[in-house]
């Protein structure tokens, strides 16, 4: 959903995709987030990984929530990243499942003294556990619903995970030390093995830290049973995300969710 600022693109016709499945999507999400735009944006070297995401929503809650993806994409890969987004605005707009922040305001950089216990990177894991619980249910929400595929997200997906296992085997102990950074890695080893079906080898990294390993027993534990064919609520969804950050030693009267 959102990793990366990409900056403002230009605005972009999903008619010329050819894609009546997109456009009924499109439709969809419009009638409950009135002046969505889609905004093609140039890809300037930028890194095919999921750490240099190919689309980004922007302006969540704001007078004109904004998609914007890079003009490197192929025309399925661009249906696919723009029919994520959708569907990510769908999950928060229509079904109610919103995304978890703390009540105090996020530091602005790595640098800045945070104003409560969570650090910056512990911002990155909360929007990381958001969009975890999305894409359990976006993706066969996709599927079934409007006959869109997955593929783009899955292979990003992958590749950051089998990135992630490489470079983590070669850390030192020292550098274990950044715990949500770990925790963040175990809730996407979570989303890998559960939406490519490979949660076992997941679970048998035991070379990784333990707040990795305790991130991805969590999230199991919380998240195992969601997906498509089991909709959330939205208590279950909250009670759920609050949960896990209990689990990972947050109270759960700190956060809140938005928009």
């Amino acid at each position: 959903m959102v990793t990366q600022v990409l900056q403002k693109g230009m605005s972009f016709d999903i008619g010329s995709l050819g894609s009546g499945e997109l456009i009924q999507l499109f439709d969809e999400a419009s009638s409950c987030v009135p002046g969505l735009a889609v905004e093609i944006v140039q890809d300037q070297g930028l890194s095919h990984d999921i750490e240099k995401t190919m689309a980004i929503l922007v302006g969540i809650g704001g007078p004109i929530p904004t998609i914007r993806f890079l003009d490197s994409l192929e025309r399925q890969e661009q249906i696919e990243a723009i029919a994520h987004e959708l569907g990510h605005l769908l999950l928060i707009h229509h079904f109610g499942l919103k995304l978890v922040r703390p009540k105090r305001p996020q530091p602005r950089s790595p640098e800045e003294k945070p104003s409560s216990r969570m650090s910056y990177n512990g911002f990155s894991l909360l929007g990381q556990i958001g969009n975890t619980v999305h894409h359990l249910i976006l993706v066969g929400y996709l599927r079934e619903r409007h006959g869109i595929e997955s593929g783009l997200h899955c292979r990003l997906l992958h590749r950051h995970f089998l990135s992630f296992a490489y470079q983590s085997c070669m850390l030192a102990k020292e550098a274990r030390e950044d715990t949500e950074s770990f925790y963040r890695e175990g809730i996407i080893a979570f989303e890998y093995g559960k939406i490519l079906g490979r949660l076992e080898g997941v679970r048998n990294m035991l070379h990784q830290a333990d707040s990795f390993r305790k991130a991805v027993r969590s999230a199991e534990t919380h998240f195992g049973k969601h997906g498509f064919e089991s909709l959330l609520i939205r208590s279950s969804y909250e009670e759920s995300v609050l949960s896990l950050l209990e689990d990972l030693g947050y109270q759960g009267e700190d956060f809140m969710f938005f928009p």
